[in-house]
This record gives structure tokens, sequence and C-alpha cells, in this order.
């Protein structure tokens, strides 16, 4: 993810909290949900350096199981 990939997929992130917010019927969950989603929103206005993006897509895929990165490279 990178530039407006990453601001467009944290936004998604935030409308998907709010609308299990809008779902919760516990008190506690609902705020936790619409916490969640102000926080996936402060995330779409920083700037990520070059160093993080690599660290965070190495990261993503090992997590995902795919072997090397999103451009070919191995990590």
């Amino acid at each position: 993810m990178q530039g407006e990939d990453r601001v467009s997929c944290y936004r998604r992130f935030a409308v998907a909290c709010l609308e299990l917010a809008r779902r919760a019927g516990d008190p506690s969950m609902r705020a936790l949900y619409v916490t969640m989603a102000e926080n996936w929103i402060e995330l779409t206005k920083h700037e990520f350096s070059p160093e993080l993006e690599k660290a965070l897509d190495v990261f993503n895929h090992h997590q995902l199981g795919e072997k090397g990165s999103a451009t070919g490279r191995a990590p």
C-alpha cells in the first residue's frame, strides 16, 4: 500500500468501524468501534517514510504467508 491507496484503505477501515458501531448493542463496544474509526482517520493524516512502507510491506506479506514482498523481492 502506498500513498493514496493507504489513505483509501484506512478510510474504508474507518467506515467499517462506524458500521460496526452502528450495529453494536453494547454501549462500550459502540464506543470502542468509534474510537477505532477515529484512529484510522488519524492515520490518514500521516506521511509514511519509504523505509516504513517497505517494513510494513514485508511484515504484511509475512503475516499472510506470502513469499517475498509485493515488489517480488525476498524480505
